[in-house]
């Protein structure tokens, strides 16, 4: 199955500096975006917006064209650039985390209201689960610590 790019949004948070080395990710969180993946794109020569895009039409299409970032920051310095593509920790595209969760708990529980066999043996329907806040407090917590350790 072939993912379908969507728009990049222009995201001055992902602009990082024309001569910058350094760690973008970390980079890029010190200035309040969290990023999963950063892919960083130097070009040279480039003199106007419409030869900048003629280079990275030529030499980078696949990283434009990948579905896997959502953002785009954009450096200019006289005919240097530097792209910046990223895909954010949290999607915006992805519902609040508590429907989420009831939407994947809905299909765990149609799963376990099946019998079913595993291997030779065979068991029967299991009763449903239930929603517990507590968990989810918990599991949220574990989860944002994670990401602001880039786990």
């Amino acid at each position: 199955m072939t993912k379908i790019s969507r728009a990049l949004t222009l995201n001055t948070s992902v602009a990082l500096p024309i001569n910058f080395a350094g760690s973008s990710r970390d980079a890029l969180k010190a200035s309040g975006y969290q990023a999963v993946t950063v892919r960083t794109i130097r070009l040279a020569g480039a003199q106007s917006a419409g030869e900048a895009f003629g280079m990275l039409e030529k030499r980078y299409c696949g990283a434009l064209l990948d579905p896997q970032y959502a953002d785009i920051g954009i450096t200019r310095e006289r005919g240097d650039w530097r792209v910046v593509l990223a895909k954010p920790l949290i999607d915006e595209s992805l519902e609040d985390a508590r429907s989420a969760g009831r939407i994947l708990l809905a299909q765990v529980n149609a799963a376990r209201a099946k019998p079913r066999m595993c291997g030779k043996q065979p068991f029967p329907s299991a009763r449903p689960l239930s929603w517990n806040t507590t968990l989810e407090m918990a599991a949220q917590g574990h989860s944002q610590s994670m990401a602001s350790e880039n786990y």
